[in-house]
C-alpha cells in the first residue's frame, strides 16, 4: 500500500487538481492525504479529477476563513 501526503496551498483550481492526478498515478498510490485545501466543500467531481475513477472515498475536514482544510482520499479495493 502506497500513501502520500502534500501541503497543497489550495485545492480549488483544475491545475491542482491534475497535478494531484498525475502524482497519484506516477506513484501508483492508494490513499493521499492533502493538507492546507482551503476548501469548503468536496464533491465527487472534485475527487473523480483526481484520481480519474469513480471506486473512490474520502473524508474532509472544512477550512474556516480561506485557512486549514484537510482531505483523506483513498482507492476502494471493493465494489461500492
Amino acid at each position: 500500500m502506497k500513501v502520500a501526503t502534500w501541503n497543497i496551498r489550495g485545492f480549488g483550481t483544475d491545475i491542482k487538481k491534475g497535478m494531484i492526478k498525475s502524482i497519484i498515478r506516477n506513484e501508483n498510490l492508494d490513499i493521499i492525504g492533502l493538507t492546507e485545501t482551503k476548501h469548503e466543500d468536496v464533491i465527487q467531481g472534485d475527487m473523480k479529477k483526481c484520481w480519474g475513477i469513480q471506486n473512490i472515498e474520502w473524508r474532509h475536514v472544512t477550512a474556516r476563513q480561506h485557512s486549514g482544510g484537510l482531505i483523506l482520499t483513498w482507492r476502494c479495493f471493493h465494489p461500492k
